[in-house]
């Protein structure tokens, strides 16, 4: 798969131990949490795993494809199946419908629970699962992952789904501070940050007063 040549991520320091490639540990951890699809008669409505980098059909993702220069690639695929809340109430309605004219008195609301629950075990099989997939690159070296993503509920569940699949690794977004705190940690460098000052970038008081007059002449 080739990367745009554009694109927006999301940076993340990983915690714990750097794995070594060429650990059977690291070839368990993706074989164990790698993605199944949803059967049709299946009673999951959601299912996530890891896929190939290249084709997220590609349910057996391993070290050796996906492993080069220092960078693992990840690609987490997440499944739902959603049944449309509208056609639900239409078949509960016909459900209904042909109680009454069965001279079946009102449906009690434990009733109309079984009755919808009925209706969703009727649908679940056609339903077409909706796929979302999230590929991140994990740079063992700089201890860093970039996710390719900036979307909020994909990212934290790629989180979560990191840390379940890895073990004591978790994930910590990088906002600009701890980024900053982070790249120094891994050059040894954090002791230079109780030096650093903050930058004034304003003009100079004087300047600032002759710009607003400047501005006042002209309108």
């Amino acid at each position: 798969m080739l990367l745009p040549r554009s694109i927006s991520v999301r940076r993340y320091a990983v915690t714990g131990k750097v794995p070594d490639p060429t650990s059977e540990d690291l070839a368990a951890a993706l074989a164990r949490g790698a993605f199944v699809p949803l059967g049709a008669d299946s009673p999951e409505d959601e299912s996530a795993g890891w896929t190939g980098f290249d084709n997220f059909l590609d349910t057996a993702p391993d070290v050796a494809t996906s492993f080069a220069h220092g960078v693992l690639r990840l690609s987490l695929r997440m499944d739902k199946r959603v049944i449309p809340a509208g056609l639900v109430r239409a078949h509960v309605a016909l459900e209904r419908k042909a109680l009454a004219a069965s001279g079946e008195r009102k449906p009690t609301k434990r009733q109309l629970d079984e009755l919808r629950q009925g209706v969703l075990d009727m649908l679940r099989p056609q339903a077409q699962p909706k796929t979302t997939v999230v590929r991140g690159l994990w740079d063992f070296k700089g201890k860093m992952l970039y996710l390719l993503t900036t979307a909020q509920t994909p990212a934290e569940r790629f989180a979560v789904f990191f840390a379940s699949a890895f073990g004591d690794r978790r994930l910590v977004q990088l906002e600009p501070p701890a980024l900053v705190a982070h790249l120094a940690a891994t050059k040894d460098r954090v002791s230079q940050l109780d030096t650093l000052e903050p930058a004034d970038l304003r003009l100079p008081a004087d300047r600032r007063t002759t710009r607003r007059a400047a501005s006042a002449e002209e309108a």
